[in-house]
């Protein structure tokens, strides 16, 4: 046999220090209230016109910005590597980061690596590592990082641009190459 317990609840004593505040009780107000039968004679309309329109963009749109770079920046850049404005404004519009910018100007910058041969998985940033990679061109690398800091001038510092730079470029070299279906 078991025995039930019951538990009597009492409430807690009531603090009696002079810092418990009290409430003071204050009577409101009297309102005329009107009851749900009384209809104003006159259509309640907005006093002030909406600010923004009724219809609103089914799909949201991100807020395009232009990133404008002087290209007086880039006249000494042979011509065999110097990008187009066109060309520039149109990765930087496609990238959110200085390392996706940077990518997309890789497959300017290094067209070779981006044939049939897919070229780009013997390649790194420094070269080396555990399966022997090959660099990529220095000076290439050079212009590369111009464009790059031209764009995003938070990425000057060499560790800046190392760490948001060169780790992207890589981690996309090393990418496993797409087979087309």
């Amino acid at each position: 046999m078991q025995r039930q317990q019951s538990f009597r609840l009492t409430a807690p004593p009531t603090p009696t220090t002079p810092r418990t505040p009290t409430f003071h009780q204050r009577q409101l107000p009297d309102f005329d209230t009107p009851t749900r039968d009384e209809r104003p004679d006159t259509p309640v309309t907005p006093s002030i016109a909406p600010v923004m329109p009724l219809f609103l963009p089914t799909t949201p749109t991100a807020p395009t910005t232009v990133r404008s770079v002087p290209m007086h920046l880039f006249a000494d850049i042979p011509e065999g590597v110097r990008l187009s404005e066109n060309d520039l404004n149109q990765a930087a519009s496609s990238s959110t980061t200085p390392g996706a910018f940077a990518v997309s100007l890789l497959k300017y910058l290094f067209q070779e690596l981006f044939t049939a041969d897919n070229l780009r998985v013997y390649f790194s940033y420094r070269g080396g590592g555990k399966l022997n990679k090959r660099p990529l061109d220095d000076t290439r690398k050079q212009y590369l990082r111009r464009y790059v800091t031209a764009f995003y001038p938070s990425v000057t510092l060499d560790s800046a641009y190392t760490a948001m730079v060169i780790e992207k470029i890589n981690q996309f070299l090393r990418r496993p190459i797409q087979q087309k279906k």
